[in-house]
């Protein structure tokens, strides 16, 4: 049997990545997910699959427009994931 520190290990760091979205009036949300997926394969246009919460602004922005970004950020740019 695994010990659950173990598995802790395994799990984490986890990879993150953003999603960033516009409304309609021009606001700008970003939000950091660590859940997300390719979800094509070639010779399809590679798509992405993330998890958002419905509570979240981003979410609601989405819905509406119906598109986003999904940025990968640097292990140089951690400080500014975690700001």
């Amino acid at each position: 049997m695994i010990s659950i520190e173990k598995v802790m290990e395994t799990k984490y760091p986890r990879r993150v990545a953003l999603v960033v979205c516009r409304g309609r009036k021009g606001d700008i949300d970003m939000t950091p997910v660590t859940y997300f997926t390719n979800a094509s394969h070639p010779p399809e246009p590679q798509t992405w699959t993330v998890c958002l919460s419905k509570e979240h602004y981003s979410t609601k922005i989405i819905s509406k427009t119906r598109e986003f970004t999904l940025c990968f950020p640097t292990t140089g740019q951690k400080k500014d994931v975690l700001y």
